[in-house]
Order: C-alpha cells, then sequence, then structure tokens
C-alpha cells in the first residue's frame, strides 16, 4: 500500500480541475497541489518570503506567483525563478495518483529536489560578485535595530521577526523586497560566517523592518531563531 511508503491520500483528480491550486494538509503540512497539461505537481503552500498563501496565488505555465509580493516558483520543483530571487526555494513532494480510483497521493516527508538553503543570488549581485557578506555589509548604511515580536508560522518551519530602529539610527530608505544585512554575535562554526542577508518585508514608512525566513538546523539560524523580545542587532 501507498500509505506504508509515507504517502497520504489528500485530493481526487476531480477534485482539481486543469489549472487549478488546491491546498492540502497532510500530516499537518501546508502544501498546494497544482494541475498542468493533465500532470500534478505538489509544493509548499507558504511562501518562502513572507509567508504569503501560494494556494490564493497566480498560476503561468509552470510558474506559480505569489499574491502579496508576487515571488515565483516553479511548480516541477519548487524552485525560486531568477526573476524574484529575493525570495528563496521551497520543497517539492512526491505525487501518486491511483489509476483506478483517481486518488492524489502526496507524500509529505519525501525529499526534496530544490535544496532550500537562502540564496545568494539578488538584484546587487553582480556587483558584489566574489564579496563575502561581511565585506558587502560595510558597503550599506548601518542601523541599530531592537527585537519587538518574533513568530512562527503554525504548520511550518517559517519565524517572522520585527525589529524596530533605534530614534538615532538614520532614516529607513528601502522599499518590500530589498534586502538587509543580518550579523548576529556569537555564531559559531557555521559554514557561511555570522552574517545572512534577508527580504525586507515591510515599508520605510512604519518605521520597522519585518523579515521572514526558513530556521534550519544551522548555528545562524538557530541563534536568530533564539533572540528575546528586546535583543539588540
Amino acid at each position: 500500500m501507498m500509505e506504508d511508503k509515507g504517502y497520504r491520500k489528500v485530493a481526487t483528480r476531480k477534485e482539481l480541475k486543469e489549472g487549478a491550486l488546491l491546498r492540502v494538509e497532510p500530516d499537518g503540512k501546508p502544501i498546494v497541489l497544482i494541475r498542468v497539461d493533465g500532470k500534478v505537481f505538489a509544493m509548499d503552500a507558504v511562501c518562502s518570503h513572507e509567508g504569503g498563501p501560494l494556494e490564493e496565488g497566480t498560476l503561468e505555465g509552470y510558474k506559480l506567483k505569489c499574491p502579496w509580493h508576487y515571488a515565483i516558483f516553479d511548480i516541477r520543483s519548487g524552485k525560486v525563478s531568477a526573476e524574484t530571487d529575493w525570495a528563496t526555494d521551497l520543497e517539492s513532494y512526491a505525487v501518486q495518483i491511483d489509476a483506478a480510483t483517481g486518488d492524489i497521493m502526496v507524500n509529505p516527508n519525501a525529499e526534496s529536489t530544490s535544496g532550500g538553503e537562502e540564496s545568494a543570488r539578488q538584484e546587487t549581485g553582480l556587483q558584489n560578485k566574489g564579496r563575502t557578506e561581511e565585506q558587502q555589509v560595510e558597503t550599506f548604511p548601518q542601523f541599530n535595530l531592537t527585537l519587538k515580536k518574533k513568530e512562527k508560522l503554525e504548520g511550518t518551519d517559517i519565524m517572522t521577526f520585527t525589529f524596530a530602529k533605534d530614534e538615532d539610527s538614520k532614516i529607513l530608505e528601502h522599499k518590500a523586497g530589498q534586502f538587509a544585512f543580518f550579523p548576529l554575535d556569537d555564531v559559531k562554526n557555521d559554514p557561511k560566517g555570522p552574517i545572512r542577508h534577508f527580504s525586507i518585508a515591510s515599508s520605510p514608512s512604519e518605521d520597522k523592518i519585518i523579515i521572514s525566513t526558513r530556521i534550519r538546523e544551522t548555528p545562524y539560524k538557530q541563534k536568530l531563531a533564539s533572540l528575546e523580545k528586546g535583543a539588540k542587532i
């Protein structure tokens, strides 16, 4: 039986029309089903940028556009498009269809095809090619930030962090989709070092910086997730 191999029935072919998007939650994991050219694909239903609901997105061929900030993903692999590489890759999942019943089955624990970690590709990537993040951060305005709130998106490994700038800091000049570098103290043995960059989801008019990211089993991400309200960076 397919369930013995980790597959879960999540829908039927009749429920998923051609070109349709359908959110399902096998084992509590949000996944979006997409049917294109008669084939069914499955990938994470939560956008990696700021948690937008991808089942409400726009489908163009094999590209799925998030309804919030328009990040684009390839439904066949979960990989983010080069057009919107300020977002990060999502997971895609193995799908099986019972020819007799039309049941659609997904393995929510199947090995990912996406790679998943934050990409270093950004709109400034060409001019910064070959430079470390420690070197790049020196070329940008510096801000003193205080953590005001952190939230975990239920059923996912995505966390959202809200930082406020100190009153004496420079005026924020950015727009959603641009990125900021975040150095953390006491991060050791991380192969990528103590600095990461994240897409900014907030507007400068809000006088705060909001970022969302997937929490991985890396020293940097674990340190970020452990920050308490009031922490300064």
